[in-house]
């Protein structure tokens, strides 16, 4: 039959404060288990500063919007597309800030929609705008933060 341990004799911790990690539990703990303990403990603290980080990093790359194609508008309005297409919404005055590759941070919709060249039919064309563009999707457009 099993001896019944008393309160007394059972293992019990000198401190259960949440900050304070090296807590020796007494009664018979070994000292790997301590250690494993404080280990434990240590991982616990530091677990939301990495997740912080990890979602704040994830949160900076959602906040860029990609781009069907970054051109630079002729004198009439017309660039030669790769990717683009007529329907598509032209913004200008974009900021790619430390978004990669062909994405943008912010921009303005001038609510111009890309449409097919007029004086060289194998364009595309941004109405009455010239110089650097970026060329959005639909849905793309809605989800740009402006500037």
């Amino acid at each position: 039959m099993k001896a019944k341990e008393s309160i007394s004799d059972s293992r019990e911790s000198t401190d259960l404060s949440p900050t304070n990690t090296g807590a020796i539990i007494q009664g018979g703990s070994s000292a790997p288990e301590n250690k494993r303990r404080r280990l434990v403990r240590g991982a616990m603290v530091a677990a939301p500063l990495v997740l912080t980080l990890r979602s704040g990093a994830l949160a900076a790359a959602a906040s860029c919007t990609g781009t069907k194609q970054l051109p630079t508008l002729d004198v009439n309005s017309e660039f030669t597309a790769s990717g683009a297409q007529v329907g598509d919404i032209c913004i200008t005055n974009y900021e790619r800030n430390s978004c990669p590759g062909s994405k943008i941070s912010a921009g303005s919709n001038p609510g111009i929609p890309v449409t097919a060249g007029t004086v060289d039919l194998t364009k595309l064309k941004c109405q009455n705008l010239t110089g650097n563009v970026a060329i959005l999707s639909t849905p793309a457009v809605n989800s740009l933060i402006p500037n």
